[in-house]
C-alpha cells in the first residue's frame, strides 16, 4: 500500500518506476524479436539448403535427360536404317517404314522421348514416327553441335488433334558424320517428363511452384502448363536468377501480393535455370505457434519486470525522500506530514530548487544585470569601431585595448542587414531588435561576431574569419536569417556582404562596401544577398544616357498624350537596368531635372507650390526598386501634365496665349527691324519683358530670341531661294547685320554656309 501512494503522489517515484518498467519492456521487446528472427532464419537457412540440394539432383536428372538424347542420336546415325533413309537419292516408302521402326525400338527403351524425326535434305522429306511436322528450323544448316528449342504445336497438325508441347533437340551434320549435311535428326521430350523426374527426386509437396526456364528467360517446363514457352526475364526473381553468377542460390522476392522463397540451381551443358517458389508463410509449419509462445514469454517476463520496478525504485527514492522532509518545511512536504496523506502530483525536484532559489536569487540578478551592461557596453564600442569613431570619448584606451585584442583575427567582413521596406513596418524597433538577436546567435554559429543595430533601418555584423575563407558559409547563415524574420515578422531584409578587410582600423571601410552593396536591391529586388562579386560587372557597364525617352516625354506632356508616358517611363528604367546604383540614380535624376526645367516656368505661372526638384531628388535614391523610381517619375510627369490642363483652361492664361500669338504675329510682320527686341514688343501688350519670356518659353516651348531667330532665318532662306541677292544684303534685310554671325546661325539651322545653300538649291 505504501509503494502504492507514492506511486500516485509523488512524481519523482513516478518517473523512476516508469523509467525502470520502460527499459525492462525494452529489454524484454528487443529479445524476443532478436531470437524469434535468429530461429526464423536458421530454420530459412536449414530449408534454403534443402531445397537446393533437390534442385541440384533436378538439374543433374536434367543433364541426364540431355544426354539421353545423345545417346538416342547416336544410336539413330549408327542404324543402317536410319542412315539408309538419311542418305537415299530417292523416295522409298519400305527404306521408310524400316526407319520409323529402328525409331520405335529405341522408344521403347527410352520413355522421355516423346517422337522422333528424320529430314532427307535431298528429297526434302520429314518422317516423324508420331505423325507431328517438322520443326521450322530443320531444313536450315547449322554450325552447332545439338539445336534446342521450346515449340507449341496446334491442334490442328497433330494426329490427334490436341495441342502439344515439345523441347525440340535437332541433330546436326556436326553431331555425327553419319548424318548427311543436308539432313538432321529431330527429337522430341515432353517438358512434363522433366517435370515428372524432378518430382520423383525432390519430393515436393502441392504449394511448390516449380519452373524450369533457359538461359533466355523461355520456360520449359512449369507447375502451371500453360505457361510454356512464356519468357519470364523481366520478372523481378528470374531476372535475379538469370544475372546471378552463383550455380546456386536462394532469397525473398515479393511476387504480387505475397512473398515467395526462391531457391534456384542452373545446369552447366543445358544452360538451364531450375527454380523453386514456396510460399514464405508456409515454410516454417509451427511458426504461429511459435509466435504466440514468444508473446506468453514476453508478457510474463514483463509483468515480473513490474514489481522489480517497484523494488529498485523504492531502494533509489529512500534517501531523495528524507532530504525532501527535511528541507520542505513551509512547502509540499510539511503539508504530506500535517495530513497523513501526500498531495496529489508532489514534484520533488521542484521543492528543492525551490529551497535553493531563494539563496540564490540575489546572486544571479546582480550577475544576470552586470552581463546585460556590459553586452550593451560591447555593442556600443562594435558601433563606434563601424563607423570609425572609436575613441576616448566612447571607451577609456584601456577598453579599447582590451577590445581589440578580442576581436583580433587574420580578416574582417561587415555585413549588413537593410530591411526592406521599413516605411510600412508597424514596429520598426521590435523588427531590429529581432534582427539584431537572430543576426547574433545565426552567424556566430558559423564563426566569431558581433552584432549590433546600427541605424533606424539596419542591423551589422562584424565577423572575424580566417585567411582564405570563403563567404559561402555567410551566404548560407544570411539566408537563414532572412529566412527566420520572414516567417517570425512577416519582413524582408536585403543583406549586404562588405568587402573583407585585414586590419580593425579598416572595418569602417569594409561597413560603407555592405552599406553600398545593400542599395543594388535597387536592382537585385527585397530579400537579396549581395557582394561584390554580384555588383562587380555593373561597376564596368556602359550605358548612354537614353536622351531619345526623355525627348518623347517631354513631347507626350507638350501634346497632352500622357496616356504613352507610363510605358516611357517603364523602358527608361529598363534602359539602366544594367548600370551601377549610382548610375542609375543619377540618369533618373537627370531625367526628372529636364522635365522639371522643361516645365518650370509652367509652375511659376500658376502660382504653384510645387515640389522642390531637391525633394525629388532625395526620394529617388530612397527608392528601393526600379519599379518605385519608376512610378515616382510617373506620377511627377501626372501632376505636370494635370498642372498644363489647368493652365490651359485658366482665362487669364487664354489672355496670356493670345498676347504671346500678336507678339508672334508681329514678329512675323516686323522681322527685319533692327531695333527688334524683348523690351520693344512688351511694351505692345502691357507686359513685362522677364513676364513676357517666361510666357514665349512656355507657349511656344522656344525663348524668345530663339523665335525670332527662326523667323529671320526662314525668311532669309527664302530670298536664297528665290533671289540672286547677294549673302549680305540678305542678311541686313532680315534684321542681321553681322554677317559672320548670319552665316554661322544658317550653317548651324540647316547644315550648310548660305552660298552653298544657293548652289545646292540650284
Amino acid at each position: 500500500m505504501n509503494s502504492l501512494t507514492r506511486l500516485l503522489g509523488y512524481r519523482v517515484y513516478r518517473r523512476l518506476v516508469s523509467s525502470y518498467l520502460i527499459l525492462v519492456v525494452a529489454t524484454v521487446i528487443a529479445l524476443s524479436a532478436v531470437l524469434y528472427a535468429l530461429f526464423a532464419s536458421s530454420a530459412t537457412k536449414e530449408l534454403a539448403g534443402n531445397a537446393r540440394s533437390m534442385l541440384e539432383r533436378s538439374a543433374y536428372a536434367a543433364d541426364i535427360v540431355r544426354q539421353q538424347v545423345v545417346t538416342v542420336g547416336g544410336q539413330l546415325a549408327n542404324s543402317p536404317d536410319v542412315e539408309a533413309y538419311l542418305y537415299g537419292k530417292t523416295v522409298d516408302r519400305i527404306v521408310e517404314f524400316h526407319a520409323i521402326q529402328a525409331i520405335d525400338r529405341l522408344k521403347a527403351f527410352n520413355p522421355v522421348l516423346q517422337s522422333v524425326g528424320l529430314y532427307n535434305g535431298y528429297t526434302g522429306r520429314y518422317i516423324n514416327d508420331a505423325g507431328f511436322p517438322p520443326s521450322d528450323g530443320i531444313e536450315r544448316a547449322s554450325t552447332a553441335f545439338i539445336d534446342f528449342f521450346p515449340r507449341r504445336l496446334e491442334a490442328a497438325r497433330t494426329p490427334n488433334k490436341r495441342e502439344r508441347q515439345l523441347l525440340t533437340f535437332i541433330l546436326t551434320p556436326r553431331f555425327s558424320f553419319a548424318i548427311p549435311q543436308t539432313g538432321a535428326i529431330e527429337v522430341n521430350v515432353d517438358p512434363q517428363a522433366i517435370r515428372s523426374v524432378i518430382e520423383s527426386l525432390s519430393g515436393y509437396s502441392r504449394d511448390i511452384e516449380t519452373v524450369v526456364f533457359d538461359g533466355k528467360g523461355t520456360i520449359l517446363s512449369s507447375s502451371d502448363s500453360s505457361s510454356f514457352m512464356r519468357n519470364i526475364s523481366t520478372e523481378g526473381w528470374a531476372s535475379r536468377v538469370l544475372s546471378s553468377a552463383e550455380d546456386t542460390g536462394s532469397f525473398l522476392s515479393g511476387t504480387g501480393a505475397k512473398t515467395v522463397f526462391v531457391s534456384y540451381a542452373k545446369t552447366g551443358e543445358t544452360g538451364w535455370n531450375f527454380v523453386s517458389l514456396r510460399p514464405y508463410g508456409s515454410m516454417i509449419g509451427n511458426i504461429q505457434r511459435l509466435r504466440v509462445l514468444t508473446c506468453l514469454a514476453a508478457l510474463a517476463l514483463i509483468l515480473l519486470g513490474f514489481f522489480l520496478s517497484i523494488n529498485l525504485s523504492g531502494a533509489v527514492y529512500g534517501p531523495l525522500k528524507k532530504i525532501v522532509d527535511a528541507i520542505g518545511q513551509g512547502h509540499s512536504g510539511g503539508a504530506e506530514r500535517r495530513s497523513g496523506k501526500p498531495s496529489s502530483g508532489i514534484d520533488e525536484y521542484e521543492v528543492l530548487s525551490g529551497a535553493l532559489s531563494r539563496y540564490d536569487e540575489a546572486t544571479t540578478s546582480l550577475r544576470s544585470a552586470l552581463r546585460g551592461s556590459e553586452v550593451y557596453y560591447r555593442k556600443a564600442c562594435v558601433l563606434a569601431l563601424l563607423r570609425g569613431s572609436l575613441d576616448e570619448s566612447v571607451a577609456s584606451q584601456e577598453r579599447i585595448a582590451a577590445l581589440k585584442a578580442d576581436l583580433e583575427a587574420p580578416v574582417y567582413r561587415v555585413i549588413v542587414f537593410r530591411f526592406d521596406g521599413i516605411g510600412s513596418v508597424e514596429d520598426p524597433a521590435l523588427l531590429r531588435y529581432t534582427v539584431t538577436g537572430l543576426a547574433d546567435a545565426i552567424l556566430s554559429r558559423v564563426l566569431p561576431c558581433d552584432a549590433v543595430s546600427s541605424g533606424e533601418d539596419e542591423t551589422a555584423v562584424l565577423a572575424r574569419t580566417r585567411e582564405g575563407e570563403g563567404i559561402d558559409a555567410l551566404v548560407l547563415a544570411a539566408t537563414e536569417v532572412g529566412e527566420e524574420t520572414m516567417e517570425r515578422l512577416g519582413a524582408s531584409i536585403t543583406t549586404g556582404i562588405g568587402d573583407p578587410e585585414y586590419s580593425l582600423d579598416d572595418v569602417p571601410r569594409s561597413y560603407r562596401s555592405g552599406l553600398d552593396y545593400c542599395r543594388y536591391r535597387l536592382f537585385f529586388g527585397p530579400g537579396a544577398i549581395i557582394d561584390a562579386d554580384r555588383v562587380g560587372e555593373r561597376l564596368d557597364a556602359v550605358v548612354r544616357y537614353p536622351s531619345a525617352i526623355e525627348k518623347k516625354i517631354i513631347e507626350s506632356l507638350n501634346t497632352g498624350n500622357g496616356e504613352i508616358i507610363g510605358d516611357l517611363v517603364r523602358e527608361f528604367a529598363a534602359d539602366i537596368a544594367p548600370l551601377s546604383y549610382y548610375q542609375a540614380i543619377n540618369y533618373a535624376n537627370r531625367l526628372m531635372l529636364a522635365i522639371f526645367r522643361q516645365f518650370e516656368d509652367a509652375t511659376e505661372l500658376l502660382d504653384e507650390n510645387f515640389k522642390d526638384y531637391y525633394e525629388l531628388a532625395r526620394e529617388i535614391e530612397e527608392c528601393e526598386s526600379l519599379e518605385g523610381i519608376a512610378d515616382l517619375i510617373e506620377d511627377f510627369c501626372a501632376k505636370i501634365g494635370a498642372l498644363l490642363d489647368l493652365r490651359n483652361n485658366l482665362p487669364y492664361v487664354k489672355k496670356n496665349e493670345r498676347s504671346v500669338e500678336f507678339v508672334r504675329q508681329y514678329l512675323e510682320e516686323h522681322y527685319g527691324e533692327p531695333g527688334l527686341s524683348l523690351e520693344s514688343v512688351a511694351d505692345l501688350v502691357d507686359l513685362s519683358p522677364g513676364y513676357l519670356g517666361k510666357l514665349f518659353k512656355t507657349i511656344q516651348g522656344h525663348p524668345f530670341n530663339d523665335v525670332l531667330s527662326g523667323i529671320r532665318l526662314e525668311r532669309a532662306r527664302e530670298l536664297l531661294m528665290t533671289t540672286n541677292r547677294p549673302a549680305a544684303e540678305i542678311c541686313a534685310s532680315v534684321g542681321l547685320y553681322n554677317v559672320t554671325y548670319f552665316s554661322t546661325l544658317f550653317k548651324k539651322t540647316y547644315g550648310y554656309s548660305p552660298s552653298r545653300y544657293r548652289n545646292r538649291i540650284k
